[in-house]
């Protein structure tokens, strides 16, 4: 799941109003970020797999970032962290629950990569392979997300409107290009660095509209 991540943070937000949307963004990709670190450093691995059917056309090895053990210990770290900084314990049990939706969003895409414990039995139910499933379920549940966010947390048609074009604008065309676009992989590490910046632009796009 990619563009879907979105959908806890805008959740969080409604429920924990304190925290940056920026910060909730990174913590529903955090999972994610540890995956591009780990790709990097050749702990964990990704290959392209250009003949895979539906989306996202690559076969990766991730026992640590998206087993759901790892998944929890990333979680719990980066509440510690939020914690130690802003002494909110709610803040961050709420930031861990972020972190941790992100394995049982993924078990529903991914293509049995993920797993409880590293290197367990193999889970995922292989959404991936289908194009029209990712996009309209990642799109229906991001903007169902969005349209709570709207109605509860505060309008994101405000005073910071054109940061809200923005915002969204840029999440439509990144779930078009990630359901559609398939581009060419000159190396790891260079979708790695792309795929990361993708998440740090949407955590600043968010804090804007957040502000």
């Amino acid at each position: 799941m990619w563009t879907g991540h979105l959908a806890p943070a805008f959740l969080c937000k409604v429920v924990a109003p304190n925290v940056a949307l920026g910060t909730l963004v990174l913590a529903a990709y955090l999972c994610d970020i540890a995956f591009f670190v780990f790709a990097t450093i050749g702990l964990e691995h990704v290959y392209p797999a250009p003949d895979l059917p539906g989306v996202f056309p690559f076969v990766t090895r991730l026992p640590f970032s998206h087993s759901l053990l790892g998944t929890c210990i990333i979680g719990i770290a980066f509440a510690m962290y939020h914690y130690r900084q802003h002494g909110d314990m709610r803040a961050s049990i709420i930031l861990t629950l972020a972190v941790i939706s992100h394995f049982f969003l993924d078990i529903l895409v991914h293509r049995r990569d993920m797993s409880l414990l590293p290197y367990g039995t193999p889970l995922g139910w292989s959404w991936f392979d289908s194009t029209p499933v990712i996009f309209l379920v990642e799109g229906a549940i991001t903007a169902c997300s969005m349209y709570i966010y709207h109605k509860q947390s505060r309008p994101i048609f405000g005073i910071q409107s054109h940061n809200s074009i923005y915002l969204i604008g840029f999440i439509i065309v990144n779930h078009f290009v990630y359901c559609f676009v398939q581009l060419p992989v000159f190396s790891t590490l260079l979708m790695v660095s792309s795929l990361m910046s993708v998440v740090f632009l949407l955590s600043h796009l968010a804090n804007l509209v957040d502000k």
